[in-house]
């Protein structure tokens, strides 16, 4: 017997599971084994097996690509939240300037004359910073005869109008009066404020009118120095 024929009797036996099966062993199988020839011929003879094609999506869960408005939209989102998350707390508030706090009453006045064009044209020269008008104005109202020279411009336009001073108006003088008390040391000058009902006295007052015995509005505020004296009589309307 050759030795492949006692080979194959030995593999057929089971002999093979003690052994290691080599590539020899199985050229033999292939070539002397009816079974395994069979077995071959079977798989040959078989069709191939086709590959199905990838199964597509529905249409029902297909999306449609957005409209490029959307896109810029959505890209423009992302990176703002991009730069909000990379912002970490709150801005800080700006750092509060205790000089200009302090000087607020007097940028206030200087804003109130800035917005009375007749006073701007008089009082401040509008190709200077803000603090030098700020200045100007200051030391203007350190002098006497100046206040009683805007109240003599107030009390002119008041009787051309035939009205009462406004709250800007009204302001504007209590500021400037303010502003002169500030060169003072012990006295202060003031406003003169007659009240209501208050029988007329062509000393004490001046009329805006001129019928009428008894004080119903007062137009503009008296100035009274720091000595006492009255420098301008309290503008006033009677019935």
């Amino acid at each position: 017997m050759s030795n492949d024929a006692k080979r194959l009797d030995k593999i057929r036996e089971g002999s093979y599971f003690q052994e290691k099966l080599t590539y020899s062993d199985l050229l033999i199988l292939l070539e002397h084994d009816p079974a395994v020839q069979q077995l071959i011929q079977q798989l040959a003879a078989q069709p191939a097996a086709e590959v199905p094609p990838p199964s597509e999506e529905p249409d029902s869960l297909k999306q449609a690509p957005l409209p490029e408005e959307e896109l810029e939209t959505l890209s423009f989102e992302d990176d703002e939240e991009r730069l909000s998350l990379s912002v970490s707390g709150p801005e800080p508030e700006p750092a509060v300037d205790p000089l200009r706090t302090e000087l607020q009453p007097a940028l206030d006045l200087l804003a109130l004359f800035e917005a009375d064009n007749s006073l701007k044209e008089s009082w401040i020269r509008t190709e200077d910073t803000e603090g030098q008008r700020l200045l100007r104005l200051v030391v203007t109202w350190g002098d006497w005869q100046q206040l009683e020279y805007l109240w003599d411009q107030l009390a002119q336009r008041l009787k051309q109008d035939g009205r009462v001073a406004t709250d800007e108006e009204h302001a504007i003088l209590t500021g400037c009066l303010d502003c002169y008390n500030l060169t003072t040391r012990q006295l202060s000058a003031c406003l003169i404020t007659p009240e209501p009902s208050v029988l007329y006295n062509h000393k004490e007052h001046n009329r805006l009118n001129s019928k009428g015995k008894h004080i119903t509005q007062l137009a503009l505020p008296g100035l009274l120095n720091a000595a006492g004296n009255i420098t301008r009589k309290p503008l006033v309307i009677t019935e």
